[in-house]
Formats: C-alpha cells, sequence, structure tokens
C-alpha cells in the first residue's frame, strides 16, 4: 500500500491515541520516504524543468498518481518535460 503524503499525515492525527506506536512510527517513515524521494526527483529534474516543474513531477510520481510499478513510458515523459 502507497501512503500519499497528505494521507500519511491524515492517519497520524486519526491514529494518536488510538494505534500502537508501531502504527505511528510507520506513518512518520512514510511521510519522511515521500519527502526524500520528492527531493531527490527535484534535484535532477530542476535544471530541466525548473524549480516549480521539478516539484510538479516529483509530486506527481509520488504521491499516488501512479503505483510503483507502473511504466512510465519515454512518450509519456516527454509530455512534462
Amino acid at each position: 500500500m502507497q501512503l500519499t503524503q497528505f494521507q500519511a499525515q491524515l492517519a497520524s492525527r486519526e491514529l494518536r491515541g488510538k494505534a500502537s506506536d508501531q502504527a505511528l512510527i510507520l506513518v512518520g517513515v512514510a511521510k519522511k520516504a515521500i519527502r526524500e524521494i520528492q527531493e531527490v526527483v527535484v534535484k535532477l529534474l530542476e535544471d530541466k524543468l525548473g524549480g516549480e516543474g521539478a516539484l510538479e513531477v516529483a509530486k506527481k510520481l509520488t504521491e499516488g498518481y501512479y503505483t510503483h510499478d507502473y511504466p512510465v513510458t519515454v512518450e509519456e515523459a516527454r509530455k512534462r518535460a
């Protein structure tokens, strides 16, 4: 299951006091992982797309639009580039 950053934040608020410490830790790890990958994608693309364009692509790739095994084709990638 892939959590978007919004879902992770919402889950952490809803689970506080209701969930185990382990569940809260996993939500925190998910939020950090999403942020880390977004930062890497932005660094890789900002020279080509600018800061805002790179962030837009990073969010699309990390916030649940695609599943982890979706094959982004060259043609699809070029539409944004």
